[in-house]
């Protein structure tokens, strides 16, 4: 029986606060690709110490508040990940990582959990994001969403929201339903790298792999400027 999308307040890996739905910046009504419905949640993506590193935060953001996630980006090892997603700051526990597989940005893999922490491999959920046409414009990654399901996702450019071509937003494949965006803020400014806008949700593992791979492709963008060309 399949696993269907849950509206339901879920309690966060890292705050014990409802997801109800939240008053958003979009405005439904007046964006194609945005649901009509108001979102679960919305997360602001602020640069950290250094434009390598991401803070996440709830938006709207407290002046008192922490941030929920912490991203590190790394130049490619053998035995570095590319990214690393972190609970709260860069000392949390990690919560996932990615290994990009080619400048280019064919596929790269997600890694649910920690491999550093592990000498058996099958602790460890391992799923691939793969660009689906040669204009990079699409990538896909599959995962399991509970009782034995597994779905497929599609990161697609959209202009609705802005001419970033960083901007994207979240498909479910099998219904086509718009389920989030990224909306990036390139070049318009200097504190917060992009915002990430969630109307529907399967879970923190979810939460998780969206935040892995909307960061590996902001990471493979990085790359890509600064390829050879």
């Amino acid at each position: 029986m399949a696993t269907s999308p849950s509206t339901e307040p879920q309690p966060s890996i890292t705050s014990t606060t409802s997801r109800q739905p939240t008053t958003s910046t979009i405005s439904p009504s007046s964006v194609a690709d945005a649901p009509k419905t108001a979102p679960l949640k919305e997360l602001v993506l602020y640069y950290g110490t250094n434009r390598y590193e991401l803070d996440i935060f709830s938006s709207p953001k407290a002046a008192d508040s922490s941030p929920l996630y912490h991203v590190t980006n790394q130049t490619p090892q053998p035995v570095k990940p590319c990214v690393a997603l972190h609970v709260g700051t860069a000392s949390g526990p990690v919560l996932g990582i990615s290994k990009h597989h080619h400048v280019t940005g064919t596929s790269s893999s997600m890694a649910l959990g920690d491999p550093s922490t592990t000498d058996n491999p099958n602790d460890i959920t391992w799923e691939t994001l793969e660009r689906t046409d040669k204009s990079r414009s699409s990538y896909r990654f599959e995962m399991d969403v509970g009782n034995g399901e597994r779905r497929a996702f599609l990161w697609k450019r959209t202009h609705a929201f802005n001419s970033s071509m960083r901007t994207r937003k979240l498909v479910d494949e099998q219904t086509g339903e718009v389920i989030a965006v990224y909306i990036d803020y390139f070049l318009k400014s200097l504190k917060k790298k992009g915002k990430i806008v969630i109307w529907k949700t399967w879970g923190d593992q979810w939460e998780v792999m969206l935040l892995l791979t909307i960061c590996s492709l902001l990471k493979l963008y990085g790359r890509r400027d600064m390829a050879p060309k």
